[in-house]
């Protein structure tokens, strides 16, 4: 078996700097959208339309695998920032 890296996807500007914390079992969304910041249910990544490469189930590997997301569900980056501005 030989372990080939894959693109690395970069992280981009928290609200709070670098201080989120991020719990077992939590869900977290990831947008490509730079022009907002990250929070504790959020990351900005700087891979474009990364929703087109995956599927449910697949992995996520963060911090070279110290954090381990599974896709869980896709939705619509309009309704989660209408919902968040409430």
């Amino acid at each position: 078996m030989v372990d080939l890296k894959g693109p690395l996807i970069r992280t981009l500007g928290f609200k709070d700097m670098y201080s989120i914390k991020v719990e077992s079992g939590q869900e977290i969304r990831i947008s490509s959208n730079q022009q907002i910041l990250g929070d504790d249910g959020m990351f900005i990544i700087d891979y474009e339309n990364i929703h087109e490469k995956l599927t449910i189930g697949d992995k996520i590997l963060v911090d070279y695998g110290g954090i381990i997301l599974t896709v869980v569900r896709f939705e619509p980056e309009e309704k989660y920032l209408k919902m968040k501005q409430r």
